[in-house]
Order: structure tokens, then C-alpha cells, then sequence
């Protein structure tokens, strides 16, 4: 029931448009979320033949929603609730364990220790000098910030009107509190066209920006041996 306890999370604290919840329960081990339709498409089929007027337009108005859920602070690395983290350095197949849940986490040590933890998890033995070198890297980052993320901003989650109006971002499964950088990585990493990347270094701001290459070797190095 996280992504709808997202969705009210945001719509309670922003103008982000986001689907309005109506039922979130819990049948035979599923979960179902009642909710009303989004309208528009996704911005990923019309970006292209989008004006550069009505183009800048969007770009202002994610730039503006980025912010507001930017603004949103925590207190814990994870998902609304105290619940473990759904970052996507958390979400890939590990080589050994694979019922281990990564947080909460309540500094951000504790939170580097839980992306070492899962680098562990992804080898089959010891980490060799390679391993161990990028860990340190990752334990030398020490922002405490703990900011709301969507944790999956790609192109296709993101509807508009005719108009170019932003009529809402959809698909808030993964979100939840995370480091600074977490929002624009997993966007940017999942990014296959070069337009789309240009879109997110205006939308947004350096500091996310800062540690996007450890974050995709580390990301990288997850999959080794797994390749997901």
C-alpha cells in the first residue's frame, strides 16, 4: 500500500498532480488501489512534437513540482512510514540473500552501510580490492539530507494535455525519503534519449547532480554477476 499512501502524501503536501486515491486495501495477499483515471499521455510519446514554447512550459512546470517534493523532508532513508527503502541500489537480484530488507535508516552512515551491505549481497564471496575501494567511496559521502523522491521520474510517468499542461505523474510504488542525488540518478540512469537528458540538468539542481558517477558505478557493479 506504499504507492498510495504516496499519492496521499503528495497530494496533501504539494500541487503535484497525482491521482486522487479513493480505496487502498489489502485481498488475498494483493494489494489494490481505487483511484480516479489520469488523464493525458504520457510526455515520452509527444515530447517530440512539442513546440519549443509549449516544450519550455513543461520543463518549468517539472523544474516547480521537483522543488515541491524536494522541499518534503524526513527523518529516516526509506518509504513513507518508516518502511525499507525502495531506492533501486536496494531493488536489484542479489547473488545470495534474497528476503534481506534495507532499512529504515535513520543517518545517512547507516545509510551507506546499507548500499555497502547490498554490494556484498550481490557477490558470491568476499568483495575484492575493487569492491572495497568503491565502498569507501560511498562511505566518504556524508550529506545528511533526506528528501522525498518519486523514485521512478522517467518520461512515460508523466502525463500532459493537449495544452502542455502536466496533468499528472503516475507510478509512485517506489518513493520515498532518500540522499540528495537518488531522484535524478534513477531518472537519468534510466534515460535512453539524449533530449530527455537534457530535460532533467534543467529540472534539476546541481547538487543532484554532484555524485552521478559513483552512483552509476556502484549501481553498475550491483549487477556483475547477476545482471539485474
Amino acid at each position: 500500500m506504499s504507492e498510495a499512501e504516496a499519492m496521499r502524501y503528495v497530494a496533501l503536501h504539494t500541487s503535484v498532480p497525482v491521482p486522487d486515491v479513493r480505496e487502498a486495501y489489502i485481498k488475498d495477499g494483493c494489494g489494490y488501489i481505487v483511484m480516479s483515471k489520469a488523464d493525458g499521455e504520457p510526455l515520452g510519446d509527444v515530447w517530440q512534437h512539442l513546440g519549443s514554447e509549449q516544450r519550455a512550459s513543461v520543463v518549468s512546470q517539472l523544474r516547480n513540482y521537483v522543488e515541491q517534493l524536494r522541499s518534503l523532508n524526513g527523518e529516516f532513508y526509506g518509504a513513507l512510514w518508516h518502511q525499507p527503502s525502495e531506492d533501486i541500489f536496494f531493488k536489484h537480484l542479489p547473488f545470495r540473500h534474497e528476503d534481506v530488507r534495507y532499512g529504515p535508516y535513520y543517518t545517512r552512515r547507516q545509510f551507506n552501510d546499507g548500499l555497502v551491505a547490498a554490494l556484498e549481497n550481490s557477490r558470491p564471496g568476499t568483495l575484492d580490492e575493487v569492491d572495497k575501494q568503491l565502498a569507501q567511496k560511498i562511505q566518504a559521502l556524508t550529506d545528511e539530507s533526506m528528501t522525498f523522491s518519486h523514485g521512478d521520474l522517467h518520461s512515460l510517468n508523466i502525463l500532459i494535455n493537449s495544452m502542455g499542461d502536466v496533468t499528472a505523474i503516475v507510478d509512485w510504488e517506489s518513493a520515498g525519503f532518500s540522499i540528495c542525488g537518488r531522484e535524478y540518478y534513477e531518472a537519468r540512469s534510466r534515460s535512453r534519449n539524449a533530449d530527455w537528458d537534457a530535460v532533467l540538468d534543467e529540472i534539476f539542481p546541481e547538487e543532484t547532480r554532484l555524485h552521478f558517477d559513483i552512483f552509476r558505478e556502484f549501481d553498475q557493479a550491483l549487477t556483475q554477476y547477476t545482471g539485474l
